[in-house]
């Protein structure tokens, strides 16, 4: 918070607006709000900010500050007399016969299949001949910078490779916190005007957000996402782009195939060597359930916690409205299990019911572990 007042005080008193795409070439505008919807917008954007130009997204507590926009959402009215029409048509919009249709003139494609066509689409160079025989390369758009005009051509493989890491590294959608916006432009003011330190304002805006209700759920779209030492992996991700963090973390990895309870295609087993540190499950190619499974701070939820930490500490960062299920087979075992919005966090805790965590949990609807800890005990 502090470090956002503080960018905050370098900028002009007056707001200014002026689109002039030179200014950007000549580095005069330090960054710009970007949305890039398909690959054009991202060539031509490039093309203007020159090729050092970074999309770093919104700084952030987990330092992946971009976000998924949703231009267009479809909705049926609960008073409709037609909601089965209404719904095969919303239905045939998200079909693959839908999004070739429409997306590739409509943005980005839902679909993994539709969207890699689309990238390969854009590397597609085409060409012409001019008057004197020569073959030359033909624009896929040309724009006027500086008095000057430049052309913007066909995708190349690095293009590509950045924006299928900007798509699969992006874990957030845009949300709608006019009320904390609010809190924050009450309480920045008394830091411009000079009422209080930066330190105080910092204070008072967590406070303020923390008394909101349902505060906690500012977390819950990261609640999908395992920290490991300085990547993340994610729920949802696909398992070439994970393998390709675990290799830069230099992490060995096992694939084991789930011949065992046939929820997942596989699984891999990973570790330095020493320790094993997570194991990652796959339903077609996708990852659909993350274990923590080492007592070290290497591997921890979005929220801080992982295995060895106390029943407080879960409280703590979860709260106290969990499911609880406590079996009796060679011991007593207490699972605690919380609804996340779009997954499920789960905590096994051996003996002593407040004890120490063991085994901790992150996966979709559907995707519950399956373990025989002996016979359920019901509580009153």
């Amino acid at each position: 918070m502090e470090q956002y007042i503080k960018i905050a005080e370098q900028l002009p008193q007056q707001a200014m607006f002026q689109t002039n795409d030179l200014l950007m070439r000549e580095g005069k505008i330090p960054f710009n709000l970007e949305c890039i919807g398909d690959m054009q917008q991202y060539l031509y954007k490039k093309s203007v900010w020159g090729e050092d130009a970074v999309y770093t997204g919104f700084p952030g507590a987990e330092g992946k500050g971009r976000i998924f926009i949703f231009d267009n959402c479809f909705a049926i009215n609960s008073q409709s007399t037609h909601k089965e029409e209404a719904w095969k048509f919303v239905e045939s919009y998200f079909t693959e016969e839908g999004q070739k249709t429409i997306a590739p003139n409509w943005n980005f494609s839902i679909l993994q299949d539709v969207l890699d066509q689309q990238l390969s689409d854009s590397r597609k160079q085409e060409y012409y001949q001019t008057s004197d025989g020569k073959r030359e390369k033909l624009p896929i758009l040309t724009y006027e910078i500086g008095g000057t005009y430049e052309n913007v051509y066909a995708a190349q493989d690095e293009d590509i490779q950045d924006v299928r890491e900007m798509i699969n590294n992006t874990k957030v959608m845009q949300r709608s916190d006019l009320p904390l916006i609010g809190i924050t432009q009450e309480e920045a003011l008394y830091y411009f005007n000079g009422e209080k330190s930066i330190e105080e304002t910092a204070a008072a805006i967590r406070n303020k957000i923390d008394e909101m209700p349902n505060a906690t759920n500012a977390q819950i779209d990261m609640d999908v996402v395992i920290n490991i030492g300085d990547f993340s992996v994610s729920l949802y991700e696909g398992e070439q782009e994970i393998l390709g963090k675990l290799d830069k973390m230099g992490l060995l990895y096992e694939k084991v195939e789930d011949s065992d309870n046939k929820k997942y295609n596989y699984y891999y087993n990973v570790g330095d060597g020493e320790a094993q540190f997570i194991q990652v499950y796959f339903l077609e190619k996708e990852c659909v359930r993350i274990r923590i499974s080492s007592n070290e701070t290497f591997a921890h939820t979005s929220r801080g916690i992982y295995s060895g930490n106390s029943y407080s500490q879960m409280v703590d960062q979860y709260g106290d409205s969990y499911e609880k299920h406590t079996y009796m087979g060679k011991e007593r075992y207490t699972i605690y299990r919380y609804a996340l919005g779009e997954c499920f966090h789960e905590f096994g805790i051996p003996g002593e019911a407040t004890g120490e965590i063991y085994n901790v949990d992150v996966y979709v609807s559907g995707q519950m572990p399956i373990y025989d800890y002996g016979e359920e005990i019901v509580e009153d």
